[in-house]
């Protein structure tokens, strides 16, 4: 088993699994380049933020007070903004461990980014288990 990750979005580029004959094949849908992923509309592999999914109108209220968001699909948000998580630079650092070795992909998404309130410290673990067969 073998993986690609990058840290533009955090984003699984292959996931290479062998087949019942042993041969590997990468079972992750993705663009062939960078530039697919920074000019790319689609989300493939990627970690979305701040919201995974649409936000109405492109608004909402926490405790009386309205947030308006950019509209990235109709009158709606999607998936965090026009620049969401998928579009960010994350910090990576790798960690060894004896259950296999891992990722961990960070980002610190700044109050008002997007149109969103608060700072939001995030962090992603990617884990390849050392026994493949799990």
């Amino acid at each position: 088993m073998e993986v690609s990750i990058t840290n533009f979005g955090a984003t699984v580029v292959t996931l290479k699994v062998p087949d019942r004959a042993g041969k590997a094949t990468d079972i992750v849908l993705g663009y062939d380049t960078l530039d697919g992923y920074e000019k790319g509309t689609s989300y493939f592999g990627a970690t979305v933020g701040r919201y995974g999914n649409r936000i109405a109108g492109g608004k909402f209220s926490i405790e009386g007070k309205t947030y308006t968001l950019p509209k990235n699909n109709g009158e709606n948000t999607l998936h965090g903004g026009i620049v969401g998580f998928n579009k960010k630079v994350w910090k990576a650092r790798e960690i060894a461990g004896k259950g296999g070795e891992s990722l961990e992909m960070t980002y610190l998404s700044a109050d008002g980014e997007e149109g969103f309130p608060g700072n939001l410290s995030t962090k992603v673990m990617f884990t390849l288990p050392a026994d493949r067969n799990e």
